[in-house]
């Protein structure tokens, strides 16, 4: 309250003194000519507002607002006030607020009027001022050029009659003189004081380190040679290297810790790792905590976490330390299913300043509203509470940074999910997400390929995939064309599958993508075609059959699977087909064998006899390669059921090769002896 009433006095001395600028030289008010007895009054009871203020303000503010407007005042009566509470030993705040105002007056255009009317005062409190008091003097006497101070500097460090306070305080403002060589050798020359505490003030003050026992003339020789922007390079270089210095030491010590905390938690047992984690949830320093959450992250299923360990996980969204509340936020983006962490989330986003732990709360609040609001969850949340995080998460897509743009989307996706909306409100965001594309197309940015990879995945969604074909079909179209990145093409290729296969492939064969030069392109479309291909899509297939870049696989799975929906006479066809492109045997087989149950299907006898006969050929010639003379007996056998095998068939052709072949002759006569004892049950080998 008290505050509050010297603010409201304040305002009214600033007004007054306003209204008197404006209306004090027209007749409006008062006459230019003569300054009356009541603006007289005026100005006093202004002056005494701010002296009140400034001697007896309830707040720095108060005090800070009132020495700025006495500083721009040009009057004697002003001027007195400000020396006098400089002066005041007793009053520790308003020298302190005078000295805050002197700093500030550095910034302001032009010099400060009468500043040589505190340099007095200014050097008195570097002799007998302690603490806060006395950095802020020294700082003020900043707004002076050297020359001026540098003699009474020196009186205060070597003059008859120094004081070690006074000293030390002297010191201090010498370490604040930017790039004066003379201020820098007189803090050299303190280095050898007798007084201990001085000159090891004077060497923590020296704008980069001298080494113990170091040539004092030669360390002013090299100052002599250095310009002062030189002098304060090194010094930038020196604070440079020690700040390494200390962030080395501190990440030792800090791994250090971290590893004794493992070997705690790797040698205790099973049942009791869960209670370590929960104690160190609530332990003091920030680094144990982190420990503690990545270790949730990473704990192993028979970890049993204790009871109401998940309130104290949620709690720590409002931890103090930033390291803390951002591995929060990742931990609980894992246990969405555990947890039902989304209205402490929400109401989390909303306090968190820190962008970076918002962006990974989003995160977290869009997958806890993704499973709480999935079919047959037990997690139940307030409609509301997906409604406010679509609004946060269309507040993130309109965002020009990338994550923020996004995670907007992607949260957007996970909650369009879930059959719930209004068809209305699905439209609005799926607007929203196909307008935040829209600009970003065409620019060649990561964000464009992940903000189509995200509208691809939208467009797999049963509820949601008519209305986002309808707004994003054009876009996965050009995108088809887009040459960098290529996460543009590859989502492209998605999101038309997504759509309709078939009429994907369709453009995909037409634009040759099965030969893109992206690995993922590539693989996506032959994966489609074994999906939805038809036989046309076997010519194309066949041509990259026999690659080399690893792809073969994937080419021989499509091609199988798009046989295996045709008819019996395509299948054979293509078995010989891929023989004669060097397929192996046992594809081939596989392949008649299909073509033979398809054909007994159709009740295609034309067929099956073909399919059986390049059967039979193809095992004659594996049996008889790798010396199975009995299994060659074996398909004779088979084949006579179906009647004589005549000289000029291609079973006893391929035998009469053999035998014409420069293979041994033990093994020759041996498939002859096999052959001779084959017996059909009404006639025999013909010419056997």
């Amino acid at each position: 309250m008290v505050q509050k009433v010297f603010t409201i006095l304040l305002y009214a001395a600033m007004v007054a003194g306003w209204f008197s600028t404006c209306y004090g030289e027209d007749g409006a008010v008062a006459d230019a000519a003569v300054k009356s007895e009541e603006d007289k009054e005026n100005g006093e009871v202004e002056l005494r507002l701010y002296k009140g203020a400034l001697l007896q303000g309830p707040s720095d503010q108060n005090r800070d607002d009132a020495v700025v407007v006495l500083l721009r005042r040009t009057d004697v009566e002003g001027r007195v006030i400000l020396l006098e509470a400089l002066g005041s030993k007793d009053n520790s705040e308003a020298r302190k607020a005078v000295c805050r105002g002197l700093i500030k007056s550095r910034e302001w255009s032009g010099s400060l009027k009468g500043a040589n009317d505190f340099f007095e005062p200014l050097m008195g409190m570097l002799v007998e001022a302690e603490g806060d008091e006395a950095k802020l003097a020294a700082e003020a006497l900043l707004m002076y050029p050297y020359y001026q101070v540098r003699n009474q500097i020196g009186k205060l460090v070597h003059g008859e009659g120094a004081v070690k306070n006074g000293r030390l305080n002297a010191i201090y403002y010498l370490s604040l003189v930017p790039g004066e060589k003379s201020a820098i050798l007189e803090l050299v020359d303190i280095l050898v004081d007798e007084d201990k505490d001085v000159a090891a003030a004077a060497g923590e003050a020296l704008p980069y380190w001298v080494p113990k026992g170091a040539d004092r003339a030669e360390v002013v020789r090299d100052l002599q040679k250095k310009s002062p922007s030189e002098i304060i390079r090194d010094r930038i270089d020196y604070q440079r290297k020690e700040m390494r210095r200390l962030e080395d030491e501190l990440k030792m010590w800090r791994d250090l810790y971290v590893k004794s905390l493992d070997a705690e938690y790797d040698t205790a047992a099973e049942s009791d790792r869960g209670g370590i984690l929960f104690s160190k949830l609530s332990a003091a320093p920030g680094v144990v905590k982190v420990w503690a959450l990545q270790k949730v992250s990473q704990r192993s299923a028979s970890v049993v976490l204790p009871a109401g360990f998940g309130d104290r996980l949620i709690g720590l969204l409002g931890d103090a330390d930033r390291e803390v509340r951002l591995e929060t936020a990742k931990v609980l983006t894992k246990m969405s299913d555990e947890l039902n962490p989304a209205e402490k989330l929400l109401e989390s986003i909303k306090a968190e300043q820190d962008g970076g732990v918002r962006l990974a709360m989003f995160e977290a609040l869009g997958e806890a509203c993704y499973f709480a609001f999935s079919p047959n969850s037990a997690i139940k949340l307030p409609d509301g509470i997906r409604q406010e995080t679509l609004k946060e998460a269309g507040e993130y897509v309109k965002q020009e940074d990338a994550d923020s743009a996004k995670m907007g989307v992607e949260v957007i996706r996970k909650l369009l999910e879930p059959n719930k909306l209004a068809a209305e409100e699905k439209e609005k965001y799926l607007l929203m997400v196909a307008q935040r594309y829209s600009l970003e197309k065409g620019k060649g940015s990561v964000l464009e390929g992940d903000l189509l990879g995200s509208m691809a995945k939208i467009c797999n969604q049963t509820a949601n995939r008519e209305k986002a074909g309808g707004l994003f079909k054009r876009s996965f179209i050009d995108g088809l064309a887009v040459k960098n990145p290529d996460a543009v093409r590859d989502a492209s290729v998605t999101g038309l599958a997504n759509l309709d296969k078939g009429i994907a492939l369709s453009e995909f064969r037409s634009r040759k993508l099965y030969a893109d030069g992206s690995v993922k392109v590539r693989t996506a479309v032959i994966n489609i075609a074994g999906e939805a291909g038809k036989a046309e899509d076997l010519e194309w297939l066949l041509t990259k059959r026999g690659a080399s870049n690893g792809e073969g696989g994937l080419v021989w799975d499509a091609m199988r699977s798009i046989l295996q929906r045709q008819g019996s006479a395509v299948i054979v066809d293509w078995a010989e087909k891929l023989r004669s492109a060097g397929a192996g045997s046992e594809q081939v087989q596989g392949l008649l064998e299909t073509g033979i149950k398809k054909a007994e299907g159709e009740n295609n006898a034309e067929v099956l006899k073909l399919a059986k006969g390049k059967l039979r050929l193809l095992l004659i010639d594996g049996h008889i390669t790798a010396g199975e003379f009995e299994k060659v007996a074996e398909v004779f056998t088979a084949r006579l059921v179906e009647g004589d095998v005549s000289r000029g068939d291609r079973l006893a052709v391929r035998v009469d090769i053999y035998l014409g072949s420069e293979a041994e002759m033990d093994a020759k006569k041996k498939i002859v002896e096999i052959l001779c004892g084959v017996k059909a049950a009404e006639d025999r080998v013909q010419g056997a």
